[in-house]
């Protein structure tokens, strides 16, 4: 499955449903401070964007195209998304296998509760 990651306003373009019915995965994150923050060093500071084309970072000094220094940092909120989501499964299915295995606790009147 492809990966398509964009940021919240994008997504109300109906890209969810474009992107489901070419069998890509589609993940929104919030673009807030993207096109600020340091795709190398994370150090977020209006000041980083020199003019609306230059990236280049008070903190470390990293200079890049800002849209690709943005995108660099789009994609990464998007993968820590994407990988807190399949964590959150894998821990939701652990849970209820474990939940599976535990015996019936009786209640008064007979019934029991799982």
């Amino acid at each position: 499955m492809f990966l398509t990651i964009l940021a919240y306003k994008a997504e109300s373009a109906g890209l969810a449903y474009k992107a489901e019915s070419a069998g890509r995965e589609l993940i929104a994150v919030e673009p807030r401070n993207t096109s600020r923050a340091c795709s190398r060093c994370g150090h977020c500071a209006r000041e980083n964007r020199v003019t609306q084309a230059a990236f280049r970072c008070r903190g470390c000094g990293h200079a890049a195209h800002a849209d690709a220094n943005a995108a660099i940092n789009i994609l990464r909120a998007g993968l820590a998304l994407r990988q807190a989501a399949e964590a959150a499964q894998r821990e939701a299915a652990s849970f209820r296998e474990r939940r599976s295995h535990q015996p019936a606790r009786s209640l008064a009147g007979g019934s029991s509760v799982r």
